[in-house]
């Protein structure tokens, strides 16, 4: 298992969230996916995977937050010294 450099915490709010779980449920069977509740990553995903859940997850009605963290860069108190 590899680390990643980067620390990712992403929100999905939609007021129908059905949807939502569908388009999921298809991306996690198409990559292969078999727990109910953990992560899937895209770099192991087939392209056209990848672009039909984005088109998907595209059309229905969500907000999207991200905060992505690079956990090698400086601390900003070493920064700010």
């Amino acid at each position: 298992k590899t680390e990643s450099r980067y620390f990712l915490v992403a929100v999905l709010l939609t007021p129908q969230s059905r949807p939502v779980v569908q388009h999921i449920r298809r991306a996690r069977r198409a990559l292969g996916v078999q727990s109910p509740g953990g992560e899937f990553k895209a770099r192991y995903a087939q392209p056209k995977v990848i672009t039909r859940f984005l088109s998907a997850l595209a059309q229905e009605d969500i907000s999207l937050y991200v905060v992505v963290a690079d956990k090698y860069a400086p601390r900003v108190e070493e920064v700010l010294k």
